[in-house]
């Protein structure tokens, strides 16, 4: 496992970009995530995992890391349970006490999905049915946590999150593409909840843009209520620098153009078409941009993208090298597809008896029956 992350790691200090850092842990196996997996195929069953790595382990294995690859300028490092329905009380109580000892964020999945809703409310009823309550008896619902997606949350969570200072880092993107729901966002903001933005990773939502992911927090909020509102331009750009700033305990430090802040910027080009005529910065970076309009990016007081090209990588050759794996990854992903198309109709029925349970919440728009 070192070896892969020193490869993501050296990745991320050539191209010079500012990471904070979280591999993911989980000691209760993958096929837990599917309703009623016992009834599943043994060679089903085999293939989404049925096995997982102690607790004491995975712990040890990130504390480890965190020597061998101190805090720098431009790394930094996060807890990261996978999410609460993977994790035992045992390896989350002791993502909190590494987060403590360490003064790290966390972050972890929380109801991204209906089947995650109905998880908490059939498997954590000693919890009152609530993952956010799960994490609390385990010491994690406080400033330092951040969950991330929050589809299918209620709004007593959101309110208990708020007074715990507990934020929550939306991914409108890939919940749209994955099907998952519409988050509440109204919601959040009536609670007080502190909200980031993300993008998920690429497969969830192709790419990594946070244009983007501001824009769709300005729609859905904007459908949310009928009533005439506040400008949403000003606030979601606070969510996405600030607030991911605080996400990842870099408050202070990150997130604002201001004396002693990290020189983190990036310079538009306001000859874009995207700013003709200029009218307001707020709502034209957010409703317009895409990020054809960034010309310059600087990190750490290093300048990392330089009339719209890389400076620290080769780009020619990058591509090359790209088009040169893909054949050989293409087969590769061709065969994988083949060997699991047996599971399909198995995963199709576990997804199906899920939508058939009852839950009191309802996280989809646009259709005349519920």
């Amino acid at each position: 496992y070192e070896a892969y992350l020193d490869v993501v790691l050296a990745a991320y200090r050539d191209a010079g970009i500012r990471a904070v850092f979280s591999p993911m842990l989980a000691d209760i196996p993958a096929v837990n995530m599917v309703s009623r997996h016992d009834e599943l195929p043994p060679e089903v069953q085999e293939m989404l995992g049925t096995k997982a790595l102690a607790a004491k382990e995975q712990l040890d294995f990130l504390a480890a890391q965190f020597r061998r690859h101190p805090v720098g300028e431009r790394l930094h490092w996060a807890v990261a349970p996978f999410a609460p329905q993977r994790c035992t009380p045992q390896l989350l109580e002791g993502c909190a006490a590494l987060a403590e000892r360490h003064d790290l964020p966390v972050y972890t999945h929380v109801y991204e999905t209906r089947g995650q809703a109905l998880i908490a409310r059939q498997e954590f009823a000693r919890h009152g049915g609530s993952l956010i309550a799960y994490l609390d008896s385990a010491g994690l619902l406080g400033p330092r946590l951040n969950i991330v997606h929050s589809v299918w949350i209620a709004r007593a969570e959101m309110e208990r999150m708020a007074a715990a200072d507990a934020g929550i880092v939306l991914n409108h993107l890939s919940n749209f593409k994955l099907k998952s729901g519409v988050a509440p966002v109204l919601d959040m903001r009536e609670a007080g909840v502190r909200l980031g933005l993300g993008c998920d990773n690429c497969s969830g939502s192709d790419v990594q843009n946070m244009f983007q992911a501001m824009k769709m927090f300005c729609l859905i909020a904007a459908v949310s209520e009928p009533e005439p509102g506040q400008g949403l331009a000003h606030e979601v750009l606070r969510h996405a620098t600030l607030g991911n700033a605080r996400s990842a305990g870099l408050g202070g430090r990150l997130g604002a153009i201001r004396p002693g802040y990290k020189a983190d910027l990036i310079l538009i080009d306001l000859n874009d078409i995207g700013y003709l005529p200029f009218n307001s910065a707020a709502r034209q970076l957010v409703y317009t941009e895409t990020g054809r309009g960034v010309e310059t990016v600087i990190v750490d007081g290093r300048i990392v993208i330089k009339d719209r090209r890389a400076t620290t990588i080769d780009e020619t050759a990058l591509r090359r090298e790209s088009a040169g794996l893909m054949r050989h990854f293409i087969p590769d992903y061709e065969a994988v597809v083949k060997a699991r198309q047996s599971a399909l109709p198995h995963l199709l029925a576990a997804h199906r008896r899920v939508w058939q349970e009852a839950l009191p919440l309802h996280r989809f728009l646009g259709r005349t029956r519920d």
